[in-house]
């Protein structure tokens, strides 16, 4: 049926290669979707990367082979000559934190991506040329989701001319790279200079985890959902000079966080002898609807004691939800 109107499509997505022909060359595809599972390069089609703008691709095996585009025989290049948007996505379980990495992927095609704008790659082992290529390529933006150890691989050279990039580091990378969080997190951050706008979105719940020792000067969006540690989170987002927007999730603290957090911003004034000068001019908390919050709702009034940053962050929006 495909290969009867793969003329005329212009939008395929498939799960499955069962109902696939032996080679695609789709001219009229814009859009392709295609779910990897094992051994994806021996029931996959050869798919001709000449014509579709953009590429998803979810992960479902143990790892992602670039041979199902290897159309042309004749030459190790290939090229995705309109492609302007790359999406690589997995919600595989890894076995261990080198096979989370990519460590052992090897990639022996001469990827191309002349026209690449936008790149997101979410949990997705790819190897290191892979990455670094990605980043070298890509136009417009990046939004990565993994460990920080691949962030400083694909960030081994500044990127000249990028406009967005995002960096999402979690929890399931703390027992692995805790140890080494700030030096990572610093080298990774410290190489996207020039970049306009860097986001860096911080999950982990772990207790003892703290930002001290950072050094993010070029991050210029920050998002934490992390333990309420305000003596040390304060002062290390404050120093970070092009911050300009700060979100902080609450709705999953502790009650003993939350008193902890109240008495220190009733009392900022003790721990900062003046308003700072930072450039941060939103300031967004996610808090109202956690569970200790609507527990202690009545004895402990969040809301008023965030209100308190206003004095300390005195050009900031403050906005609750």
């Amino acid at each position: 049926m495909i290969e009867r109107y793969d003329r005329q499509l212009a939008y395929l997505f498939v799960e499955t290669a069962a109902y696939l022909p032996l080679t695609l060359s789709a001219p009229e595809i814009s859009k392709l979707g295609l779910t990897f599972f094992d051994n994806a390069s021996e029931v996959f089609p050869l798919i001709c990367p000449d014509h579709f703008s953009l590429l998803k691709i979810r992960l479902e095996s143990s790892e992602l082979s670039w041979d199902i585009f290897h159309f042309d025989k004749s030459t190790n290049t290939v090229v995705f000559k309109n492609m302007a948007t790359l999406a690589l996505f997995s919600e595989r379980i890894y076995g261990s934190y080198e096979e989370e990495l990519g460590a052992a992927l090897v990639n022996t095609l001469d990827l191309q991506f002349p026209k690449l704008e936008n790149t997101i790659i979410a949990h997705m082992p790819v190897s290191v040329d892979v990455l670094q290529n990605l980043a070298r390529s890509t136009r417009k933006s990046i939004v990565f989701s993994g460990p920080l150890a691949s962030m400083v691989a694909m960030l081994d050279r500044p990127i000249r001319g990028l406009e967005y990039i995002e960096l999402r580091w979690d929890s399931k990378f703390y027992l692995y790279e805790a140890d080494n969080f700030v030096r990572l997190s610093n080298e990774a951050l410290g190489r996207t200079a020039g970049i306009e706008w860097v986001n860096f979105t911080l999950r982990c719940k772990v207790p003892e985890f703290a930002l001290t020792g950072i050094n993010w000067t070029h991050v210029t969006v920050l998002s934490l959902e992390i333990p309420l540690s305000f003596s040390t989170l304060l002062p290390a987002v404050l120093a970070m000079p092009n911050l300009v927007k700060l979100t902080i999730d609450v709705e999953d603290c502790e009650e003993e966080e939350l008193i902890t957090a109240v008495e220190y911003l009733f009392n900022i004034r003790e721990y900062f002898a003046e308003p700072s000068t930072t450039k941060i001019t939103n300031l967004r908390i996610f808090c109202l609807d956690g569970p200790a919050y609507l527990r202690l709702e009545e004895q402990i009034p969040l809301k008023a004691a965030f209100e308190m940053l206003t004095w300390l962050i005195p050009g900031a929006a403050i906005e609750f939800s």
